[in-house]
């Protein structure tokens, strides 16, 4: 993986600019600033359009008897989003919480006179997780979300930015380059459409390779996502 310098330089060597000794602490080049503000740019923009596998955290916490929980994302510090259809599960019971509920259906949910089991529901509200019915404490609960830290120190820190030039993106550093092509070009006039077109491809390719190819299989009985017992060619000796 290249670092922040290692990137700057590459992109500096394909728009026709002088390689530079350092980037965070070069403050009398205004190439070398504005090509910083475009590394982070693109940080936040390719971490924002996928939800990246080396960006999801599981996060584990105790419940509390009450439907707003605390220690549950979005608490966490690098909390960014909750994946794409996000599960929150029950570990100690096996039992997955359904959710999250659309606002009508929350409030629906709320307002209706319950007797009896209830199923367990989930909704992000007011940037908090709130459950219903308020689960009993001392529950072992765990969720996926993905982190805002798309950099790393070179040391492996995670984090939000660049902070060093030895800092390292944590997903492809070619997508880095290609972003920061465009937007240089875009930044001083010239036609950068081809470029932003590089970029596009580049992060299709990424985002289909990333985490894996899930398989779709059809004949069998069962859940989509369960898995099944292999077909067995039984030989019976007569």
């Amino acid at each position: 993986m290249k670092t922040l310098l290692e990137i700057v330089t590459d992109v500096c060597d394909e728009v026709g600019l002088d390689q530079p000794a350092s980037v965070i602490d070069n403050v009398t080049d205004p190439n070398v600033r504005k090509l910083l503000r475009f590394a982070q740019k693109a940080g936040e923009t390719i971490s924002s359009r996928h939800d990246w596998q080396i960006l999801v955290d599981l996060h584990t916490w105790t419940s509390i008897a009450a439907e707003l929980q605390t220690d549950a994302p979005p608490d966490q510090a690098d909390f960014d989003r909750l994946i794409y259809n996000a599960d929150l599960w029950d570990r100690g019971n096996s039992r997955r919480w359904i959710g999250p509920l659309s606002s009508n259906s929350w409030q629906r949910l709320r307002n209706s006179v319950t007797t009896g089991n209830v199923a367990g529901y989930w909704r992000l509200v007011g940037n908090a997780i709130r459950m219903y019915p308020a689960p009993e404490a001392g529950l072992t609960l765990d969720m996926p979300y993905i982190s805002k830290n798309w950099a790393a120190s070179s040391g492996g820190t995670a984090q939000a930015s660049f902070e060093a030039d030895t800092d390292v993106p944590r997903f492809s550093d070619k997508l880095f380059i290609l972003d920061m092509i465009w937007r240089w070009k875009h930044s001083i006039g010239l036609d950068y459409a081809e470029d932003m077109s590089d970029f596009e491809r580049e992060l299709e390719r990424a985002t289909s390779r990333d985490g894996g190819t899930h398989v779709m299989m059809t004949g069998r009985g069962g859940g989509a996502d369960v898995p099944t017992y292999p077909n067995v060619d039984l030989v019976v000796d007569s």
